[in-house]
């Protein structure tokens, strides 16, 4: 056991003078783990969004962001619980149902919509005079 820490360690210090392509693969794994970690948590995102929305309570990886140990933060792999079935929560839950089907309903009607907020940030930031997607 002992030789091996003293071999990561070693392996660490001289980093630098690793072949460029040890430096690159070790950055394609950390880029790969990366994006598995913010797909991961981008999904846990949306579907406790649209689960309590009916009053229940889904997190996919609850442990995800203790300070447990590695295998541990992935146990368990769900959790399930039922929320509280107060006023303002329905309130809440109600504001949130409206306000997404009127958000669709406004890109749907208004397919430029999108394109042409785009094109203001463009032309505000980046300095361009032109008006690509026929906006106002």
């Amino acid at each position: 056991m002992t030789i091996l820490v003293i071999s990561l360690v070693l392996a660490a210090v001289l980093f630098p003078i690793w072949p460029y392509s040890v430096k690159y693969g070790i950055w394609l794994v950390s880029l790969v783990l990366l994006v598995i970690l913010v797909g991961i948590i981008i999904l846990r995102l949306i579907v406790y969004l649209l689960i309590s929305i009916f009053n229940y309570h889904i997190w996919i990886f609850p442990n995800l962001f203790y300070s447990n140990g590695i295998l541990d933060s992935f146990i368990p792999v769900i959790q399930i619980t039922k929320g509280d079935s107060s006023w303002f929560n329905l309130f809440l839950r109600l504001f949130a149902i409206s306000a997404f089907i009127l958000l669709s309903v406004h890109i749907y009607l208004n397919p430029t919509f999108i394109d042409c907020n785009s094109s203001l940030i463009y032309r505000k930031y980046l300095g361009s005079k032109i008006n690509s997607y026929g906006c106002s």
